[in-house]
């Protein structure tokens, strides 16, 4: 078997068999996975309890920054309701609102622990019974099972300056349940 020395003098070779084949190891990666190792993936939310019945808005996002934040998952999980007739509730997404009102800044955390990247985005969670969405149009919506953990998985791409907003209707009955919601986000790559 020949060896190739690499030329840049690191002291690198690659091994060519019998046949001419270049022999190589590949580690394949998700795009996601390598924004965490490069400190470039981040994730956003907290816990708001819902206290009524009514659509409430749960979370808002404003990217802030140069860079297209791309969204590959939302986590949910829930208790069971107190006072609720259901064990499911409607989630909606919302593009392009302005904002949510009775809100306090949400977490944002770099999923890279050793990474001190910091993400310019504004987080808002809404107050659990009277935020709502100010503007924007429904993208969707889905049912979502309480007690226990739902996803929506993307990707959906936020561009500099663009917003979503996500709102929760608990069920018929509904006096207190905690929801907490993650946003599991990279920055695009090659930007």
């Amino acid at each position: 078997m020949a060896r190739i020395q690499d030329g840049s003098g690191r002291g690198f070779e690659a091994a060519v068999d019998d046949t001419n084949r270049l022999l190589v190891e590949s580690v394949a990666l998700s795009i996601r996975e390598e924004a965490v190792l490069d400190g470039a993936s981040f994730e956003l939310g907290g816990l708001v309890t819902l206290t009524g019945t009514a659509e409430t808005a749960v979370i808002f996002v404003e990217n802030q920054q140069d860079r297209t934040i791309v969204l590959d998952r939302f986590e949910f999980s829930s208790p069971e309701s107190t006072g609720g007739t259901s064990d499911a509730m409607l989630l909606t997404l919302y593009t392009g609102p302005s904002a949510i009102t009775n809100s306090t800044p949400g977490g944002v955390g770099n999923a890279n622990f050793g990474s001190a990247l910091a993400i310019p985005v504004d987080v808002q969670l809404g107050n659990g019974s009277t935020s709502a969405v100010t503007g924007g149009s429904a993208f969707g919506s889905s049912y979502v099972r309480l007690v226990g953990q739902s996803m929506f998985n993307g990707p959906w791409a936020v561009p500099r300056g663009n917003t979503f907003a996500l709102t929760a209707t608990p069920p018929a009955g509904n006096t207190s349940l905690p929801f907490t919601v993650r946003v599991l986000t990279h920055l695009e790559r090659g930007q």
